[in-house]
């Protein structure tokens, strides 16, 4: 199971507004509606994670642990933590929950789903990449 610090730090660090706005999510109380993960919102995400996690460590170890989650935004997590370092906290994160049935079609998987794709994102800006179409590279080819 993963750390209420672990869930934190990916939390916090799609939240922050460094490359732009946070997060674009289903949030709400039933997740109804979709808006950006501000840090005033994201306790709740932190929350949703972490039952899924203590949820997925029940199904696949057959205990009924309940374990409350304490939300603590992480200041400056976009600067303390590489890109590749948080893609490593959420593979850590999606293989701790992926026990539980239905977890490929949860919120939560969804959700990481996104977390990951906006870090591609900001791998591709980083880079200084900006078409969409990719071309063959014909003297790659030769050699």
């Amino acid at each position: 199971m993963v750390s209420d610090d672990h869930i934190n730090i990916l939390v916090s660090y799609f939240s922050s507004r460094t490359y732009g706005q946070g997060l674009w999510l289903a949030i709400g109380e039933n997740y109804d509606y979709y808006d950006y993960l501000t840090p005033q919102k994201a306790g709740a995400l932190g929350l949703l994670l972490h039952k899924a996690n203590v949820k997925s460590c029940n199904q696949r170890y057959q205990t009924n642990m309940d374990h409350d989650y304490k939300f603590d935004y992480i200041l400056d997590t976009n600067r303390n933590y590489t890109i590749a370092e948080i893609a490593g906290g959420l593979n850590c994160l999606e293989y701790q929950c992926n026990e539980a049935d239905g977890f490929d079609e949860s919120l939560a998987s969804q959700i990481i789903g996104r977390m990951r794709k906006q870090l591609l994102q900001q791998l591709r800006d980083l880079e200084g990449f900006d078409n969409w179409e990719l071309e063959l590279n014909k003297e790659a080819q030769l050699a």
